[in-house]
């Protein structure tokens, strides 16, 4: 940080110390920051904020401890990740992933399922004034697939990503912002789901960003093994695959040059 930046920032901590303002969305605007990241992992314990309006605002990582909470207005999901007292754990749910999280590249690599929380993908809709078969026309899904979206059930993660593609194109501007009245997208409204023999459990979210590295690794090694076959880039496996494969191709780059791993033989 240069000094002028200090000093900018000094200014704005000041102005905030000497308002008075006790609303905290008040006093995000008042920062001039993002205010949906403003009090991301901030110290905020031992507050008063009964019945203040908190929506647009995003508590992840932030300790609330002591802080009273009764009766505050928020956007479903503002609290996950947040430092609770127990009376408050019910401010928290099991969606913890956000549309930008759906649409990182390499989660198409992952062979997952997705699940909307129970009325997010209704709220979108009606905001934007479409009837459900133009929604389901616009984001290029059966409406069979949207139906299952708003019920909250499991949709493969291609359905889910062009759900994900629909709901960007309808919240940001030309010039990049986020609309106001679609703000509650931002907040975490999405469970990512992984499958195994025993069935389907819920990716949490250190599980997820350490796999999207391993990913990138094996996308780079599959291109350098097969510079020329763009159906074998075309895959997807589970997590465990994905450490399984990371292994084999790391293994046998050190034994075999590209194009010259031994192919079995089918003659005899």
């Amino acid at each position: 940080m240069t000094e002028n930046n200090f000093q900018d920032e000094l200014k704005q901590v000041l102005v905030l110390l000497q308002s008075g303002e006790t609303s905290l969305v008040r006093l995000a605007a008042m920062s001039g920051r993002d205010p949906f990241t403003f009090y991301q992992r901030a110290h905020l314990t031992n507050l008063d904020l009964s019945g203040q309006d908190l929506r647009g605002l995003n508590f992840e990582g932030a300790n609330l401890l002591g802080s009273k909470l009764e009766e505050v207005n928020y956007e479903s999901g503002a609290f996950n990740g947040s430092i609770l007292d127990p009376q408050y754990r019910s401010y928290e749910d099991d969606y913890i992933f956000r549309i930008e999280d759906i649409l990182h590249p390499f989660v198409k690599r992952i062979f997952c399922y997705v699940e909307f929380r129970l009325g997010a993908i209704d709220a979108i809709i009606e905001s934007a004034g479409f009837s459900y078969g133009d929604a389901s026309a616009r984001a290029k899904i059966s409406s069979a697939t949207l139906r299952k979206a708003r019920r909250g059930e499991m949709i493969v993660i291609d359905s889910a990503r062009a759900i994900g593609n629909f709901v960007q194109g309808l919240s940001t501007s030309e010039e990049g912002y986020l609309h106001p009245s679609f703000s509650a997208l931002r907040q975490p409204l999405a469970k990512i789901l992984k499958l195994d023999e025993y069935g389907a459990h819920p990716l949490e979210r250190e599980e997820f960003w350490s796999l999207l590295p391993k990913v990138e690794e094996l996308v780079e090694l599959r291109k350098r093994r097969y510079p020329d076959n763009s159906y074998i880039h075309n895959w997807r496996d589970s997590p465990q695959m994905i450490d399984f494969q990371l292994r084999y191709y790391r293994i046998m780059g050190g034994i075999f040059p590209p194009d010259d791993e031994p192919q079995p033989d089918y003659s005899r």
